[in-house]
């Protein structure tokens, strides 16, 4: 696999963030979001998962995952940041 490939089979959704509820949807959390916001991004959020952190160096692309997830959902939930390592270990979702 070349590392471009790699790359954005992982940029998807590098990052799984559990949700404690045995009754809630999977929480993910997306790595390098790209310019793709409307693509994976867009699939995760019509599935039965809840994306509830996006992480990406550039802030235009973080901060259009972010405000993409946080219209889809209708609240500001969605944390943003700018390093993998600061992506929430453990999140409850915020209605």
């Amino acid at each position: 696999m070349k590392r471009r490939q790699f790359l954005a089979t992982c940029a998807a959704a590098a990052a799984i963030v559990s949700d404690r509820s045995p009754n809630s949807k999977l929480g993910v959390g997306f790595i390098g979001t790209g310019n793709q916001a409307g693509g994976l991004l867009g699939g995760f959020l019509g599935q039965d998962t809840r994306v509830l952190a996006v992480c990406d160096v550039d802030s235009d692309r973080r901060n259009a995952a972010k405000k993409r997830v946080d219209e889809h959902y209708q609240n500001t939930g969605c944390a943003a940041c700018t390093d993998f390592r600061d992506l929430p270990a453990d999140a409850t979702p915020k209605p």
